[in-house]
């Protein structure tokens, strides 16, 4: 049978009543002490030590039931949920203290229960981080995998960049050659006179493997770029053209004689000019002759092509000289004073060759 604690204490508090009323009056009527004065002191400390008595009885239940709760609930705050509160078996008449401790019992068990599931969910979060950590690693190393493979796609990228910029820059030597090559051909045909004739004129250093072996390579290589450059210039400015380089020297050719001629006065003068130093050792010498020849893509061939080679190397250095055909041609005109002929022997060509080399301007 369930008593509630407030009953329990109304419950005492009349019995220690009832006993403090009917023991004096029972003292007195067993009339054990023959003074009513002794005997209600008597009476009264037996009321006060019954009603302690009882007082006792009831609040030690009390108190031990609670200093039991507190104990455990201390333990229970410390962290250890292992605990079990034991009241109702020792009650014969239970009261709140018991639900309080069946409560506690139950939280117990929903806390017991709850750090279960939370070390069961502890377990998963660590199996589910050991996993993410897992995929992040095998993520790292996809990434890394796309982020190599994009750099080779790069690097093939760049490589194809620079595979087209060489094409393109190989197709704009091309179209520069194949231009040069017509510029050449036009120059070629404006280098023919109306009757097929060309003026050829050969030149070259004169004594360039000795010249070359006293300025040491580095020096004559400056000199021979120099020298190029003034025989390119001076034959285009005076509307000839440079059929080819011959090492230290070129093959020109022009659609007259006069022209020609003219060039190769040009080209002494400049050669002068820029090899002006007392005691220059670079000089050029030229031969020019007139004639037909055979033209075949960017050159010309024939008999005249070789008969003005040989009378350039007749020369000597700062010298023009010019084949009969060209001095019969400009020497009625005035313009051109020569010094008297020579007779040469050319290399291939039987019996003495006369050449007239062009008087020096005093």
């Amino acid at each position: 049978m369930r008593i509630e604690i407030g009953y329990k204490f109304i419950f005492g508090f009349i019995l220690v009543i009832l006993t403090s009323v009917i023991l004096p009056y029972l003292v007195r009527a067993t009339h054990l002490v023959d003074n009513e004065m002794i005997s209600n002191i008597i009476a009264a400390l037996a009321a006060i030590l019954v009603g302690l008595i009882i007082g006792w009885v009831f609040t030690r239940n009390f108190t031990k039931d609670f200093r039991e709760l507190t104990a455990t609930t201390e333990i229970i705050s410390q962290g250890d949920l292992s605990q079990y509160i034991e009241i109702s078996h020792k009650k014969i008449f239970p009261d709140e203290t018991v639900d309080l401790a069946n409560s506690v019992n139950r939280m117990l068990g929903s806390l017991r229960d709850l750090v279960a599931h939370v070390k069961r969910t502890a377990v998963q979060v660590s199996e589910s981080a050991q996993g993410l950590s897992s995929s992040a690693e095998e993520i790292n190393a996809s990434t890394e995998e796309i982020a190599s493979t994009i750099e080779q796609i790069s690097r093939g990228a760049e490589h194809q960049a620079e595979l087209v910029d060489k094409t393109s820059n190989i197709i704009k030597d091309i179209a520069k050659k194949i231009e040069r090559v017509a510029e050449t051909a036009q120059d070629l045909s404006a280098s023919s006179a109306e009757d097929g004739t060309v003026t050829i004129a050969f030149t070259d250093i004169e004594d360039s493997m000795r010249l070359n072996a006293f300025l040491g390579d580095r020096r004559w290589l400056e000199v021979l770029r120099a020298h190029n450059d003034v025989v390119r210039n001076v034959t285009t400015n005076h509307g000839g053209t440079v059929v080819k380089g011959q090492g230290d020297g070129f093959m020109l050719a022009f659609a007259s004689a006069r022209r020609a001629l003219t060039c190769s006065q040009a080209i002494e003068r400049s050669i002068s000019e820029t090899f002006k130093d007392p005691g220059s050792p670079v000089r050029v010498r030229i031969g020019l002759h007139v004639g037909e020849t055979t033209r075949e893509a960017d050159d010309f061939f024939g008999h005249a092509v070789n008969y003005a080679a040989r009378i350039a190397s007749s020369a000597a250095g700062g010298e023009i000289v010019v084949s009969s055909l060209v001095y019969g041609l400009l020497a009625q005109t005035g313009e051109f004073e020569f010094e008297p002929a020579r007779e040469v022997e050319l290399k291939g060509v039987e019996g003495l060759q006369m050449v007239y080399p062009l008087a020096v301007a005093g």
